[in-house]
């Protein structure tokens, strides 16, 4: 695994946990995630990854995501 692999994995969980115990008025944390965010946007080359998620009631669907940084495609 590259360093630039390695690094994006590592924000993927600092942004992860930031969003878990972040709460939406603390500014330095929101400009934190997003700079997080920018630098996954700019740096990972992604390897997308197509899965089926089954949530009632509503049924399944398909995803497509990263699985480096965890992107979610439409």
């Amino acid at each position: 695994m590259d360093t630039t692999h390695s690094i994006i994995r590592t924000l993927s969980e600092v942004q992860t946990q930031i969003s878990r115990h972040c709460a939406a008025d603390d500014a330095d944390l929101l400009n934190i995630r997003r700079l997080i965010q920018l630098y996954m946007d700019t740096h990972c080359k992604h390897h997308i990854v197509y899965d089926y998620v089954d949530i009632p009631p509503e049924g399944g669907h398909s995803i497509r995501f990263c699985d480096v940084c965890m992107k979610t495609f439409d």
